[in-house]
């Protein structure tokens, strides 16, 4: 395989032409790959010239290569390797954190609807004569102190 170095790029509205150009000594019959030629090449705009010898053929060899395991080359750089690596953690710890915030929604919510289950239990037991002060008064204080500390925990709730 050889690397033939970009020599210019021209910029269009709906794509871009690369000129890569290179010396490559062959002897006999050879197959020349350039490694990096993108996929959505142009066929017909692959040019290759020849001295000193006879082209037999040219053409894009659109091959699929299997991304590795880990997601990294085997010849990935170790500063590469480094920045996968945090990427990775990142992510794991955005989700945990997301996973998190969820929970702590989800239990807003649940106090929410018990205030409002109790005060529609209070409403109905004191139109109908039974009131119980003192456990309203000790499970709505639960019930605020809960959702205090929730308010505490999601402050954009």
């Amino acid at each position: 395989m050889h690397t033939l170095p970009v020599q210019r790029v021209v910029l269009m509205e709906h794509r871009a032409q690369v000129e890569r150009r290179g010396t490559v000594a062959l002897s006999g019959t050879t197959v020349v790959e350039v490694p990096g030629v993108s996929l959505a090449s142009v066929d017909r705009s692959l040019t290759v010239e020849v001295r000193g010898g006879t082209l037999a053929g040219s053409k894009l060899v659109r091959r699929w290569k299997e991304q590795p395991a880990g997601g990294l080359p085997a010849d990935a750089s170790e500063l590469r390797r480094r920045v996968h690596a945090l990427e990775h953690a990142l992510e794991h710890e955005r989700d945990a954190h997301e996973d998190a915030h969820a929970l702590l929604r989800a239990r807003a919510e649940t106090v929410a609807t018990s205030r409002a289950a109790l005060l529609r239990a209070v409403a109905s037991h004191a139109a109908v004569g039974t009131p119980d002060v003192a456990a309203w008064q000790e499970q709505l204080a639960a019930v605020t102190a809960q959702q205090a500390d929730l308010d505490t925990a999601l402050p954009d709730a």
